[in-house]
């Protein structure tokens, strides 16, 4: 039997059970705004690239003159739910600028599957992510796109994708880990729910981190791996290698052409 002490707390009389799973469904009210983030990101990476000061007079830091920036290139680099923010932002357009230009020439996706961050909702929640246990709904993958291209979902018969803008879209590398297989549907990056093959666009490099883990980022990592709450030890890999690796191939590619 449940019973509701107040707003914030429940009481369960006959006490809650390690090995099962409890829902609690209730409704919401007074949603705070969310999703200006996308709105900053875009406007600051415009103002240090194209503006030698602000519109309060503020002198751009970064600026060679007082005519001209320092900016050659933006690249932008977001992991799990931040690069679930990276995936939203060039979705919902904010790599356009107000005066119609690129903000960002290559966006890095790492270990997001095919999850944009739940933000730019009613009752957002940014810190959900997909576990086949306990997560089915309200989350960054449960409607589409889910793909770079734009193509229609054979399920929700729903048309649309990721990168859609080419006049203003940029470079795009997303990586991803065995986890994001099991975890966070990164199959749906290049096969549709269906099973049948998705095009990767132009502008979209998708790389896979064969036999790491999703937390592999921090070092220093040692073999085996620290048992923590795990009863074996867990996966002592290191990302930062391939991902150093592939920094450089990013850089040839947006800087001087080689693909």
């Amino acid at each position: 039997m449940l019973f509701r002490s107040n707003d914030t707390d429940i009481c369960l009389f006959d006490g809650f059970k390690a090995d099962k799973l409890y829902e609690l469904i209730y409704p919401a009210k007074n949603p705070i705004v969310m999703g200006l983030a996308y709105a900053v990101t875009r406007d600051l990476g415009s103002f240090l690239r194209y503006s030698t000061k602000d519109d309060a007079g503020n002198v751009n830091p970064l600026a060679e003159s007082a005519t001209s920036t320092g900016i050659r290139r933006i690249y932008s680099f977001g992991g799990s739910q931040s690069g679930e923010y990276q995936r939203e932002f060039i979705y919902l357009g904010f790599n356009e600028d107000e005066s119609h230009r690129r903000v960002q020439d290559a966006l890095w996706a790492h270990k997001t599957g095919t999850h944009r961050l739940f933000a730019n909702v009613e009752f957002a929640d940014p810190n959900t992510y997909s576990l086949q246990d306990d997560r089915h709904d309200f989350l960054g993958t449960a409607y589409p796109p889910f793909t770079y291209a734009v193509t229609t979902d054979p399920i929700s018969k729903v048309r649309d994708g990721i990168s859609k803008r080419p006049a203003t879209d940029p470079v795009v590398f997303q990586t991803d880990t065995e986890s994001e297989f099991w975890q966070l549907k990164a199959s749906l990056n290049v096969a549709d729910g269906k099973g049948q093959p998705v095009a990767i666009p132009s502008n979209v490099r998708l790389y896979f981190l064969s036999s790491n883990q999703h937390g592999g980022n921090n070092p220093p990592r040692r073999f085996p791996g620290p048992a923590d709450m795990c009863a074996n030890p867990t996966n002592p890999l290191y990302h930062g290698p391939t991902l150093r690796a592939l920094l450089m191939d990013l850089d040839a590619w947006v800087d001087r052409g080689v693909i």
